[in-house]
């Protein structure tokens, strides 16, 4: 009975095919193979639009308690905890992700709250706690929106890193090690930037390869949008 049960997965065949959850609690998945298909959560969803209120996904022993491929996303109200490496892995996705919980207590340093590869998103309202690795891992060509979200206790909060733009406005960082960090980690991508308000003061920001740009805030949102 302390076997994981796989992945409740969801592969879509059209751009029309639409994924509603809600209410949904799960854990004790891992991941599979399905005909070929890797699904890296417990709960997958490729290639179908995926709404997501007042779930929650947590003790997974696969790589991600959940993952979301080529889909726009809406995440809401929800609670990922304690999934063993990433909480949530969204790739090629557009979409929000709002008032939400992501903590681990897993002891995987690559373990991430969130973490972005080629996805444009706003991320609002949040909580990122005692993540190993990175609250956000802005990866990948990814572009996000990072407003009004509570950073505690994570390794790195923000990493901004591939090609990726993050525009960030009205943070709060508490007991990370640091808030942001700037650098390429696969070289066949350019560098990233990373957008802050004029008026942010940060003391614990690394940048190894990136630019760093202080604008007002009209401005950062105005290129957020732009870059839609």
């Amino acid at each position: 009975e302390d076997e994981p049960f796989g992945t409740f997965a969801v592969l879509g065949q059209t751009h029309n095919d639409q994924v509603v959850l809600e209410h949904l609690s799960l854990s004790g998945g891992s991941d599979s193979v399905i005909q070929g298909v890797t699904f890296s959560g417990q709960l997958s969803v490729h290639h179908a639009d995926a709404t997501l209120r007042n779930v929650t996904i947590s003790d997974s022993r696969g790589d991600d308690g959940l993952n979301i491929r080529g889909a726009n996303v809406t995440i809401s109200e929800s609670v990922f905890r304690n999934n063993q490496v990433d909480q949530v892995d969204l790739d090629f996705c557009l979409g929000l992700v709002e008032r939400s919980f992501f903590e681990s207590q897993s002891h995987d340093q690559d373990g991430d709250g969130l973490d972005l590869s080629g996805t444009t998103v706003v991320l609002r309202n949040n909580v990122f706690r005692r993540n190993p690795d990175k609250g956000v891992s802005v990866g990948e060509r990814s572009v996000t929106l990072i407003v009004d979200n509570h950073f505690q206790s994570n390794n790195n909060a923000i990493a901004v890193k591939d090609g990726s733009a993050a525009f960030s406005l009205d943070n709060i960082f508490d007991k990370n090690l640091t808030s942001y960090e700037v650098f390429v980690k696969k070289p066949f991508f350019s560098q990233p930037s990373l957008f802050l308000e004029q008026q942010e003061i940060i003391t614990d920001l690394e940048v190894s390869e990136g630019a760093v740009t202080y604008l007002d805030r009209e401005e950062i949102l105005a290129r957020f949008d732009a870059l839609q």
